[in-house]
């Protein structure tokens, strides 16, 4: 209800920019009890952008918050590791910071984009897939038999999700054992 009232305030002035933030007020918080899956009903239940406050000792949470929708992080860090403050058992120093951001930045990136199409790498590793090899010389005219081919690497030829569509064709040219079978070759 406070989360609730808080919002409908905020939003009498303007919600452009609303962002809430998961927090658990422990200091340090242990990583087992971040319930990261609050953020998600936070998201749902106002329709707002979501965040984490992160008092754990490690990055973990903040990473896997990332993973779970998060836009932005909040975390403690100190600029001296001799700062004796309320906040520095669980601050973080300058190259842990550093650390931070640069993880957040990669799990920010791996997320990637809600499509199913192949990533660069992929494409170039279609090779290692198997498709279908003419493992019999034919020529012009034969009719292509489960004998006559098989499903081996490079992915040069045709899924062998088509074997049983191949066989019973016709070889429209004489063919070598070893090419890979393309939709030309009959």
């Amino acid at each position: 209800n406070e989360i609730k009232e808080a919002v409908e305030v905020i939003r009498q002035i303007s919600d452009a920019g609303l962002l809430l933030f998961h927090c658990i007020s422990s200091y340090p918080a242990p990583t087992e009890e971040s319930n990261l899956r609050n953020m998600l009903w936070l998201k749902k239940s106002f329709d707002v952008q979501i965040g984490l406050s992160d008092h754990t000792i490690s990055n973990i949470a903040a990473l896997a918050a990332i993973g779970m929708g998060a836009v932005a992080i909040e975390k403690h860090f100190k600029l001296d590791d001799n700062d004796c403050g309320p906040d520095s058992s669980f601050s973080l120093n300058i190259d842990q910071l550093s650390n931070l951001v640069t993880e957040c930045k990669q799990a920010w990136v791996a997320k990637g984009q809600e499509e199913f199409t192949r990533s660069r790498v992929e494409v170039e590793n279609t090779i290692f897939r198997r498709s279908l090899y003419f493992i019999k010389d034919l020529k012009v005219g034969d009719i292509i038999t489960e004998n006559d081919i098989k499903r081996i690497r490079p992915g040069y030829g045709i899924s062998p999700k088509y074997f049983s569509t191949v066989i019973g064709k016709a070889v429209k040219k004489s063919v070598k054992r070893g090419e890979p079978v393309t939709w030309e070759s009959f």
